[in-house]
Protein backbone atom coordinates (compact mmCIF):
# COMPACT_ATOMS: atom_id res chain seq x y z
CA UNK A 1 0.00 0.00 0.00
CA UNK A 2 2.88 2.33 0.76
CA UNK A 3 4.02 2.10 -2.85
CA UNK A 4 0.75 3.73 -3.94
CA UNK A 5 1.02 6.62 -1.49
CA UNK A 6 2.08 10.14 -2.24
CA UNK A 7 4.20 11.70 0.50
CA UNK A 8 3.61 15.23 1.75
CA UNK A 9 6.16 16.30 4.36
CA UNK A 10 5.40 19.45 6.36
CA UNK A 11 7.71 20.18 9.30
CA UNK A 12 7.36 17.41 11.92
CA UNK A 13 4.04 16.05 10.67
CA UNK A 14 3.91 13.69 7.69
CA UNK A 15 0.63 13.11 5.91
CA UNK A 16 0.17 10.32 3.39
CA UNK A 17 -2.43 10.77 0.67
CA UNK A 18 -3.74 8.07 -1.61
CA UNK A 19 -2.44 8.75 -5.11
CA UNK A 20 -5.81 7.92 -6.66
CA UNK A 21 -7.81 10.31 -4.49
CA UNK A 22 -5.65 13.42 -4.64
CA UNK A 23 -6.47 15.26 -1.41
CA UNK A 24 -9.64 13.58 -0.17
CA UNK A 25 -9.78 13.95 3.64
CA UNK A 26 -11.01 10.36 3.99
CA UNK A 27 -7.74 9.11 2.47
CA UNK A 28 -5.46 11.11 4.73
CA UNK A 29 -3.15 9.15 7.03
CA UNK A 30 -1.81 11.21 9.88
CA UNK A 31 1.69 10.47 11.17
CA UNK A 32 1.99 11.14 14.91
CA UNK A 33 5.38 11.43 16.58
CA UNK A 34 5.94 9.19 19.60
CA UNK A 35 6.85 12.14 21.84
CA UNK A 36 3.48 13.84 21.17
CA UNK A 37 1.27 10.73 21.37
CA UNK A 38 0.49 11.19 25.09
CA UNK A 39 -0.90 14.68 24.51
CA UNK A 40 -2.96 13.44 21.54
CA UNK A 41 -4.69 10.79 23.66
CA UNK A 42 -5.15 13.06 26.70
CA UNK A 43 -2.43 11.63 28.96
CA UNK A 44 -0.19 14.67 29.27
CA UNK A 45 -1.14 17.02 32.11
CA UNK A 46 1.13 19.75 30.75
CA UNK A 47 0.00 19.62 27.12
CA UNK A 48 -3.70 19.24 26.26
CA UNK A 49 -5.12 17.35 23.31
CA UNK A 50 -6.41 20.69 21.97
CA UNK A 51 -2.88 22.11 21.95
CA UNK A 52 -1.57 18.95 20.29
CA UNK A 53 -4.30 19.11 17.63
CA UNK A 54 -3.48 22.76 16.95
CA UNK A 55 0.26 22.05 16.61
CA UNK A 56 -0.29 19.09 14.27
CA UNK A 57 -2.88 20.90 12.13
CA UNK A 58 -0.58 23.93 11.93
CA UNK A 59 2.28 21.80 10.66
CA UNK A 60 0.04 19.92 8.24
CA UNK A 61 -1.69 22.92 6.65
CA UNK A 62 0.01 26.22 7.42
CA UNK A 63 -2.13 28.10 4.88
CA UNK A 64 -5.44 27.12 6.51
CA UNK A 65 -3.96 27.78 9.97
CA UNK A 66 -2.86 31.28 8.95
CA UNK A 67 -6.31 32.09 7.55
CA UNK A 68 -7.98 30.87 10.74
CA UNK A 69 -5.62 32.98 12.86
CA UNK A 70 -6.58 36.05 10.81
CA UNK A 71 -10.27 35.30 11.34
CA UNK A 72 -9.99 34.84 15.09
CA UNK A 73 -7.50 37.70 15.61
CA UNK A 74 -9.87 40.16 13.86
CA UNK A 75 -12.62 39.28 16.30
CA UNK A 76 -10.30 39.49 19.32
CA UNK A 77 -8.52 42.71 18.28
CA UNK A 78 -11.62 44.56 17.07
CA UNK A 79 -11.26 48.27 17.79
CA UNK A 80 -13.94 50.10 19.89
CA UNK A 81 -16.64 51.96 17.97
CA UNK A 82 -15.98 55.70 17.57
CA UNK A 83 -18.05 58.69 16.52
CA UNK A 84 -18.67 59.02 12.79
CA UNK A 85 -16.64 62.16 12.23
CA UNK A 86 -18.10 62.64 8.73
CA UNK A 87 -21.53 63.20 10.29
CA UNK A 88 -20.34 65.85 12.75
CA UNK A 89 -21.91 69.32 12.44
CA UNK A 90 -19.56 71.90 10.96
CA UNK A 91 -20.15 75.49 12.16
CA UNK A 92 -18.64 78.55 10.49
CA UNK A 93 -18.13 81.55 12.83
CA UNK A 94 -18.62 83.99 9.91
CA UNK A 95 -21.95 82.37 9.07
CA UNK A 96 -23.00 82.81 12.70
CA UNK A 97 -22.18 86.53 12.57
CA UNK A 98 -24.26 86.90 9.39
CA UNK A 99 -27.26 85.17 10.98
CA UNK A 100 -27.07 87.41 14.05
CA UNK A 101 -26.90 90.52 11.84
CA UNK A 102 -30.02 89.46 9.92
CA UNK A 103 -31.93 88.92 13.16
CA UNK A 104 -30.97 92.38 14.42
CA UNK A 105 -32.12 94.05 11.17
CA UNK A 106 -35.66 92.62 11.20
CA UNK A 107 -38.56 95.20 11.38
CA UNK A 108 -40.13 95.60 14.81
CA UNK A 109 -43.88 94.84 14.77
CA UNK A 110 -45.93 97.82 16.17
CA UNK A 111 -49.41 97.81 17.69
CA UNK A 112 -51.99 97.24 14.92
CA UNK A 113 -55.12 99.32 14.13
CA UNK A 114 -57.43 96.78 15.75
CA UNK A 115 -55.70 97.22 19.09
CA UNK A 116 -56.06 101.01 18.95
CA UNK A 117 -59.71 100.72 17.77
CA UNK A 118 -60.54 98.50 20.75
CA UNK A 119 -59.08 101.07 23.13
CA UNK A 120 -61.06 103.90 21.51
CA UNK A 121 -64.34 101.99 21.55
CA UNK A 122 -63.89 101.12 25.18
CA UNK A 123 -63.65 104.82 26.19
CA UNK A 124 -66.33 105.94 23.78
CA UNK A 125 -68.92 103.43 24.96
CA UNK A 126 -68.29 104.45 28.54
CA UNK A 127 -68.77 108.07 27.56
CA UNK A 128 -72.01 107.32 25.68
CA UNK A 129 -73.44 105.62 28.71
CA UNK A 130 -72.72 108.71 30.79
CA UNK A 131 -74.31 110.96 28.18
CA UNK A 132 -77.37 108.87 27.35
CA UNK A 133 -80.36 111.00 26.08
CA UNK A 134 -82.96 112.00 28.64
CA UNK A 135 -86.71 112.03 27.75
CA UNK A 136 -88.01 115.51 27.04
CA UNK A 137 -90.85 116.68 29.31
CA UNK A 138 -91.45 120.03 27.84
CA UNK A 139 -89.95 122.59 25.51
CA UNK A 140 -87.98 124.31 28.26
CA UNK A 141 -86.70 121.09 29.32
CA UNK A 142 -85.87 120.38 25.70
CA UNK A 143 -83.93 123.62 25.38
CA UNK A 144 -82.11 122.90 28.60
CA UNK A 145 -81.43 119.45 27.30
CA UNK A 146 -80.20 120.89 24.02
CA UNK A 147 -77.90 123.26 25.87
CA UNK A 148 -76.66 120.42 27.99
CA UNK A 149 -76.07 118.33 24.86
CA UNK A 150 -74.18 121.18 23.28
CA UNK A 151 -72.08 121.59 26.39
CA UNK A 152 -71.57 117.87 26.54
CA UNK A 153 -70.60 117.79 22.90
CA UNK A 154 -67.97 120.44 23.46
CA UNK A 155 -66.79 118.62 26.54
CA UNK A 156 -66.82 115.37 24.59
CA UNK A 157 -64.65 116.89 21.89
CA UNK A 158 -62.14 117.98 24.47
CA UNK A 159 -62.23 114.63 26.21
CA UNK A 160 -61.93 112.81 22.89
CA UNK A 161 -58.92 114.86 21.99
CA UNK A 162 -57.31 114.16 25.36
CA UNK A 163 -58.23 110.48 25.12
CA UNK A 164 -56.81 110.29 21.61
CA UNK A 165 -53.58 111.80 22.83
CA UNK A 166 -53.45 109.32 25.73
CA UNK A 167 -54.21 106.45 23.39
CA UNK A 168 -51.48 107.55 21.01
CA UNK A 169 -49.04 107.77 23.89
CA UNK A 170 -50.12 104.33 25.19
CA UNK A 171 -49.76 102.84 21.71
CA UNK A 172 -46.30 104.33 21.46
CA UNK A 173 -45.36 102.83 24.85
CA UNK A 174 -46.74 99.42 23.80
CA UNK A 175 -44.87 99.56 20.51
CA UNK A 176 -41.66 100.54 22.27
CA UNK A 177 -42.10 97.65 24.74
CA UNK A 178 -42.69 95.15 21.95
CA UNK A 179 -39.70 96.47 20.08
CA UNK A 180 -37.51 96.04 23.16
CA UNK A 181 -38.92 92.55 23.72
CA UNK A 182 -38.14 91.63 20.13
CA UNK A 183 -34.61 92.93 20.52
CA UNK A 184 -34.18 90.96 23.76
CA UNK A 185 -35.44 87.80 22.06
CA UNK A 186 -33.04 88.33 19.16
CA UNK A 187 -30.14 88.87 21.55
CA UNK A 188 -31.10 85.78 23.58
CA UNK A 189 -31.38 83.71 20.40
CA UNK A 190 -27.98 84.93 19.24
CA UNK A 191 -26.44 84.16 22.63
CA UNK A 192 -28.03 80.70 22.67
CA UNK A 193 -26.80 80.00 19.14
CA UNK A 194 -23.31 81.11 20.11
CA UNK A 195 -23.30 78.83 23.16
CA UNK A 196 -24.52 75.89 21.07
CA UNK A 197 -21.77 76.56 18.56
CA UNK A 198 -19.14 76.65 21.29
CA UNK A 199 -20.48 73.41 22.81
CA UNK A 200 -20.51 71.66 19.43
CA UNK A 201 -17.03 72.92 18.68
CA UNK A 202 -15.78 71.68 22.05
CA UNK A 203 -17.48 68.29 21.66
CA UNK A 204 -16.13 68.01 18.13
CA UNK A 205 -12.62 68.73 19.36
CA UNK A 206 -12.93 66.16 22.15
CA UNK A 207 -14.23 63.49 19.76
CA UNK A 208 -11.46 64.22 17.30
CA UNK A 209 -8.91 63.97 20.10
CA UNK A 210 -10.43 60.66 21.28
CA UNK A 211 -10.49 59.32 17.72
CA UNK A 212 -6.87 60.34 17.22
CA UNK A 213 -5.89 58.68 20.51
CA UNK A 214 -7.74 55.48 19.59
CA UNK A 215 -6.13 55.47 16.15
CA UNK A 216 -2.71 55.95 17.73
CA UNK A 217 -3.35 53.13 20.23
CA UNK A 218 -4.59 50.86 17.43
CA UNK A 219 -1.52 51.61 15.34
CA UNK A 220 0.72 50.97 18.34
CA UNK A 221 -1.01 47.67 19.13
CA UNK A 222 -0.80 46.61 15.49
CA UNK A 223 2.89 47.47 15.37
CA UNK A 224 3.55 45.59 18.62
CA UNK A 225 1.61 42.57 17.37
CA UNK A 226 3.48 42.60 14.07
CA UNK A 227 6.75 42.82 15.99
CA UNK A 228 5.74 39.90 18.24
CA UNK A 229 4.63 37.83 15.25
CA UNK A 230 7.86 38.61 13.43
CA UNK A 231 9.92 37.70 16.50
CA UNK A 232 7.94 34.48 16.95
CA UNK A 233 8.42 33.61 13.29
CA UNK A 234 12.16 34.20 13.51
CA UNK A 235 12.34 32.15 16.72
CA UNK A 236 10.39 29.31 15.11
CA UNK A 237 12.66 29.28 12.07
CA UNK A 238 15.79 29.30 14.23
CA UNK A 239 14.42 26.52 16.43
CA UNK A 240 13.49 24.43 13.37
CA UNK A 241 16.96 24.99 11.93
CA UNK A 242 18.59 23.94 15.21
CA UNK A 243 16.50 20.81 15.80
CA UNK A 244 15.93 19.62 12.23
CA UNK A 245 17.34 16.24 11.36
CA UNK A 246 16.67 14.53 8.06
CA UNK A 247 16.93 10.75 7.86
CA UNK A 248 18.86 8.93 5.14
CA UNK A 249 16.79 7.80 2.20
CA UNK A 250 15.88 4.15 2.89
CA UNK A 251 13.91 3.40 -0.29
CA UNK A 252 11.95 5.16 -3.01
CA UNK A 253 8.64 4.30 -1.31
CA UNK A 254 9.85 5.08 2.22
CA UNK A 255 9.93 8.29 4.20
CA UNK A 256 12.81 10.44 2.89
CA UNK A 257 13.11 12.68 5.91
CA UNK A 258 11.51 13.66 9.20
CA UNK A 259 11.99 16.90 11.07
CA UNK A 260 11.70 16.13 14.78
CA UNK A 261 11.67 18.17 17.94
CA UNK A 262 14.81 18.83 19.91
CA UNK A 263 14.40 17.05 23.24
CA UNK A 264 17.21 18.36 25.34
CA UNK A 265 20.07 16.16 24.24
CA UNK A 266 22.79 18.21 25.90
CA UNK A 267 24.76 15.93 28.16
CA UNK A 268 23.03 12.72 27.00
CA UNK A 269 26.32 11.27 25.81
CA UNK A 270 27.66 11.30 29.36
CA UNK A 271 24.44 9.74 30.71
CA UNK A 272 24.65 6.91 28.17
CA UNK A 273 28.32 6.30 28.97
CA UNK A 274 27.54 6.01 32.69
CA UNK A 275 24.72 3.59 31.88
CA UNK A 276 27.03 1.47 29.70
CA UNK A 277 29.48 1.17 32.60
CA UNK A 278 26.76 0.07 35.01
CA UNK A 279 25.20 -2.55 32.72
CA UNK A 280 28.51 -3.47 31.08
CA UNK A 281 27.00 -3.28 27.62
CA UNK A 282 27.25 -0.83 24.77
CA UNK A 283 24.22 1.17 23.64
CA UNK A 284 23.79 1.08 19.85
CA UNK A 285 21.31 2.33 17.21
CA UNK A 286 21.25 5.79 18.75
CA UNK A 287 18.82 8.03 16.81
CA UNK A 288 19.98 6.65 13.49
CA UNK A 289 16.71 5.04 12.37
CA UNK A 290 13.21 6.42 11.99
CA UNK A 291 10.63 3.77 12.89
CA UNK A 292 7.09 3.92 11.53
CA UNK A 293 4.01 1.71 11.95
CA UNK A 294 0.26 2.00 11.33
CA UNK A 295 -1.66 1.87 14.61
CA UNK A 296 -5.19 2.27 13.27
CA UNK A 297 -7.33 3.57 10.45
CA UNK A 298 -6.04 6.93 9.30
CA UNK A 299 -3.17 7.18 11.79
CA UNK A 300 0.47 6.12 11.71
CA UNK A 301 3.04 6.30 14.52
CA UNK A 302 6.68 7.26 14.05
CA UNK A 303 9.74 8.08 16.11
CA UNK A 304 13.44 7.63 16.90
CA UNK A 305 14.84 5.82 19.92
CA UNK A 306 17.71 7.05 22.09
CA UNK A 307 19.33 3.62 21.83
CA UNK A 308 19.14 -0.12 22.35
CA UNK A 309 21.42 -2.35 24.36
CA UNK A 310 23.94 -4.32 22.35
CA UNK A 311 22.19 -7.63 23.05
CA UNK A 312 19.03 -6.20 21.41
CA UNK A 313 16.81 -7.15 24.35
CA UNK A 314 16.20 -3.76 25.96
CA UNK A 315 15.57 -0.21 24.77
CA UNK A 316 17.23 2.78 26.43
CA UNK A 317 15.40 6.10 26.84
CA UNK A 318 17.36 9.01 28.35
CA UNK A 319 15.81 11.99 30.19
CA UNK A 320 17.95 14.95 31.18
CA UNK A 321 16.01 16.58 34.03
CA UNK A 322 15.99 20.35 34.49
CA UNK A 323 14.78 20.67 38.10
CA UNK A 324 14.85 17.30 39.92
CA UNK A 325 14.73 13.53 39.53
CA UNK A 326 11.21 12.13 39.20
CA UNK A 327 10.15 9.76 41.99
CA UNK A 328 7.73 7.95 39.68
CA UNK A 329 7.28 7.51 35.95
CA UNK A 330 5.05 10.23 34.48
CA UNK A 331 2.03 9.07 32.47
CA UNK A 332 3.15 10.90 29.33
CA UNK A 333 6.63 9.32 29.50
CA UNK A 334 5.09 5.88 29.94
CA UNK A 335 3.05 6.39 26.74
CA UNK A 336 6.15 7.59 24.88
CA UNK A 337 8.22 4.58 25.99
CA UNK A 338 5.41 2.17 25.08
CA UNK A 339 5.30 3.77 21.64
CA UNK A 340 9.01 3.02 21.19
CA UNK A 341 8.42 -0.56 22.34
CA UNK A 342 5.63 -0.95 19.78
CA UNK A 343 7.72 0.55 16.96
CA UNK A 344 10.80 -1.62 17.63
CA UNK A 345 9.12 -4.79 18.85
CA UNK A 346 11.37 -4.73 21.94
CA UNK A 347 8.99 -4.91 24.91
CA UNK A 348 11.37 -3.88 27.71
CA UNK A 349 12.89 -0.43 28.21
CA UNK A 350 15.21 1.21 30.74
CA UNK A 351 14.18 4.81 31.42
CA UNK A 352 17.38 6.56 32.57
CA UNK A 353 17.07 10.01 34.14
CA UNK A 354 19.84 12.30 35.39
CA UNK A 355 19.95 15.58 37.30
CA UNK A 356 23.19 17.33 38.34
CA UNK A 357 25.28 14.18 38.35
CA UNK A 358 22.66 12.02 40.08
CA UNK A 359 20.89 9.35 38.05
CA UNK A 360 18.28 6.63 38.41
CA UNK A 361 16.92 3.88 36.17
CA UNK A 362 13.35 2.52 35.94
CA UNK A 363 12.47 -0.53 33.87
CA UNK A 364 9.15 -0.60 31.98
CA UNK A 365 7.47 -3.48 30.17
CA UNK A 366 4.92 -3.37 27.36
CA UNK A 367 1.23 -3.43 28.41
CA UNK A 368 -0.83 -4.77 25.49
CA UNK A 369 -4.24 -3.86 26.97
CA UNK A 370 -3.20 -0.31 27.75
CA UNK A 371 -1.64 0.03 24.31
CA UNK A 372 -4.88 -1.06 22.65
CA UNK A 373 -6.71 1.71 24.51
CA UNK A 374 -4.04 4.24 23.46
CA UNK A 375 -4.37 3.23 19.80
CA UNK A 376 -8.17 3.58 19.91
CA UNK A 377 -7.83 7.11 21.31
CA UNK A 378 -5.23 7.94 18.65
CA UNK A 379 -7.63 6.87 15.87
CA UNK A 380 -10.34 9.16 17.28
CA UNK A 381 -7.79 11.96 17.47
CA UNK A 382 -6.85 11.42 13.80
CA UNK A 383 -10.53 11.59 12.81
CA UNK A 384 -10.80 14.87 14.69
CA UNK A 385 -7.77 16.30 12.86
CA UNK A 386 -9.24 15.28 9.49
CA UNK A 387 -12.48 17.10 10.34
CA UNK A 388 -10.62 20.19 11.52
CA UNK A 389 -8.67 20.38 8.25
CA UNK A 390 -11.89 20.84 6.22
CA UNK A 391 -14.14 22.73 8.66
CA UNK A 392 -13.40 26.43 9.26
CA UNK A 393 -15.77 26.57 12.25
CA UNK A 394 -13.87 23.76 14.00
CA UNK A 395 -10.58 25.48 13.13
CA UNK A 396 -11.69 28.74 14.75
CA UNK A 397 -13.07 26.93 17.82
CA UNK A 398 -9.79 25.04 18.24
CA UNK A 399 -7.72 28.24 18.16
CA UNK A 400 -10.02 29.98 20.65
CA UNK A 401 -10.02 26.96 22.99
CA UNK A 402 -6.22 26.76 23.04
CA UNK A 403 -5.98 30.51 23.72
CA UNK A 404 -8.36 30.12 26.68
CA UNK A 405 -6.28 27.24 28.04
CA UNK A 406 -3.13 29.37 27.80
CA UNK A 407 -4.85 32.23 29.62
CA UNK A 408 -6.00 29.91 32.43
CA UNK A 409 -2.48 28.51 32.73
CA UNK A 410 -1.06 32.03 33.00
CA UNK A 411 -3.55 32.87 35.76
CA UNK A 412 -2.71 29.71 37.70
CA UNK A 413 0.98 30.49 37.38
CA UNK A 414 0.39 34.03 38.66
CA UNK A 415 -1.44 32.73 41.76
CA UNK A 416 1.50 30.53 42.77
Amino acid sequence: MVNRMVLMRVCECTIYICGKCKRSPSCLMLLLQAYELAACVGRNRYHSSHAAALAIWKRADMHAYTNAMHRTRIREAQLPETLDMAAAVKCDPQELQRQIHELMQKTVVHADAQTIHDVKNMDRQHMMKACAPIALTDEATARVEEAVKTACSLKQVEQDAAAEAERAEAASVVAAGRAQQAKDEVAASASRLSEELQEKTRADSEEKAKAAALAADAAKCAAERRARDAAATVASVLEAMNCAKVADCLAADQVTGEVYKKRGREGEQGVVEDYEKRVRQRVVARNDTFYKKVIGEGVCLGGRIDGVREDGKRLVEVKKRQNRLFTHIAAYERVQVMAYMFLTGIHTCDLVQQYKGESSTDTLTFDADDWESICASAVKFAERIQKIMVDEHDQDELIITVEKEKEMARKRSAYR
